[in-house]
């Protein structure tokens, strides 16, 4: 990579420089971003869904365009590394301050992803983003690297066959005839040797010299040639696929497991297990969607959990049907106070057409209403600096004797992310704003004398 390219979500890229509200880019990156959303469509059933989740085709004046859609992370377009950053609040993508106050957001959003390895990013102290999101990524595995050669490399016994000046182990007597007929001091011989030269340290060893033709950060290139020179008894990895398979998941080697997960991203362009978003060779790319959901449900959890209100993160108990049991019903956030009253969250990383949610939304949080039997449920979006945040609007109705009320709420993303402290954002607010909620349930459901 000579050059890193910043984006932001629904950025319009085309490779002519003088058309207007664009952001230019080479004819040679241009093209491989094509093949890269080729290469998707190859090899996806969901073929124009998934293609339109990443980048749109489009055009303007006659000119082709490529336009960003919701997914965002890293990829690899001839010799430029693309990053694509969530558009949170107004960013100015030639202003170095307003680029690194959203990437420290996006990182600090992902290090909630569930599942998922970058939950260690918040532990780095990488929070500050002063570097590229790929760079960024690399100091995260260098850190596992770190943690490995803390704990001490591990060895294991590999079979070894070999005509030696000493017997040792068992002689291979077919080999010994073969080789040595007319030479009695050697012997072919068959031992088993304790040794670092084992799957999971060739392809950490890989990966490392995979990185550092990869890399163009000082800092990280001066790691990567500390991490290998402590690996120098340790070879690459020939088959890499075949190393993967031949890991071993044990005590002994749990320290290496997040270590290796980035080698299957580095190396095979492998997703970890219940990676929501894409990994291939050229990309590794993230559904906003699915971050804010995430981050919304980690946040609010911690903050709920001193007071004794439970937080469940896509709840699958209910149907839409009892009869037969079909179309799960999966809310985003269910959360349960202590007497048991319930309120339904659901996030949505977009911003609303004049505030108004749509009426897909709206249908959806009225099944969630009827067949979880509550009187609250709660549209949550990203607050921008075009409007207030918190609760915005109220959409009731009456079914069966019985007031539904469907909220609006935006909410507050942080705005700086301090590295090290635990930074604060709209999950305080959203707690009380729930804790209002269902004291105004008490309040309605007491009868009156």
């Amino acid at each position: 990579m000579h050059k890193t390219q910043t984006l932001f979500e629904y950025d319009h890229l085309c490779a002519d420089p003088g058309l207007e509200g664009i952001v230019p880019i080479d004819e040679s990156t241009f093209e491989a971003l094509e093949l890269f959303l080729a290469s998707l469509a190859a090899g996806s059933e969901d073929t124009a869904e998934e293609m339109h989740d990443v980048f749109r085709l489009s055009s303007r004046r006659g000119r082709k365009t490529l336009a960003v859609q919701n997914y965002v992370g890293v990829i690899s377009a001839a010799d430029t590394a693309i990053e694509v950053l969530p558009k949170i609040g107004r960013p100015h993508r030639d202003s170095v301050e307003d680029v690194e106050r959203v990437r420290s957001v996006f990182l600090s959003m992902l290090s909630e992803l569930r599942d998922t390895q970058f939950k260690n990013l918040g532990r780095t102290g990488l929070a500050t983003a002063k570097m590229p999101v790929l760079e960024v990524f690399i100091s995260a595995f260098l850190d596992e690297v770190r943690e490995i050669l803390r704990r001490g490399i591990r060895s294991d016994y590999r079979d070894w066959a070999e005509n030696e000046r000493f017997l040792k182990g068992k002689l291979n007597f077919s080999e010994h005839v073969r080789l040595n007929h007319t030479d009695r001091s050697r012997f072919a011989v068959e031992y088993s040797v304790y040794h670092v030269d084992r799957p999971e340290n060739r392809l950490i060893k890989s990966t490392l010299d995979y990185l550092g033709r990869q890399s163009h950060d000082s800092a990280n290139k001066r790691r990567i040639k500390i991490a290998l020179d402590h690996l120098t008894e340790v070879g690459k990895s020939p088959d890499t696929r075949g190393d993967f398979a031949a890991c071993k998941n044990d005590r002994n080697t749990a320290h290496y497991a997040n270590a290796l997960m980035w080698c299957r991203i580095f190396l095979g362009g492998e997703a970890p297990t219940s990676f929501p978003g894409i990994v291939t060779a050229d990309a590794l790319l993230f559904p906003m969607e699915r971050i804010f959901e995430d981050y919304v449900a980690a946040r609010l959890l911690k903050t709920c959990r001193p007071h004794g209100i439970a937080v469940q993160a896509q709840d699958r108990g209910h149907y839409l049907f009892d009869s037969p049991k079909q179309y799960r019903l999966r809310p985003d956030i269910v959360v349960t106070d202590p007497v048991g009253r319930r309120i339904i969250l659901d996030t949505k990383w977009k911003i609303p057409k004049d505030g108004k949610p749509g009426q897909g939304d709206m249908y959806q949080m009225f099944a969630y209403a009827a067949r979880y039997g509550v009187d609250d449920v709660t549209l949550v979006y990203p607050a921008t600096g075009d409007g207030p945040c918190g609760e915005r609007e109220i959409y009731r109705t009456t079914v069966s004797g019985r007031t539904v009320r469907v909220h609006t709420y935006f909410y507050r993303l942080p705005e700086d992310v301090p590295a090290d402290t635990t930074f604060g954002d709209g999950a305080d607010e959203l707690a009380r704003y729930i804790e209002n909620l269902t004291k105004c349930q008490a309040i309605t459901a007491t009868p009156t004398s």
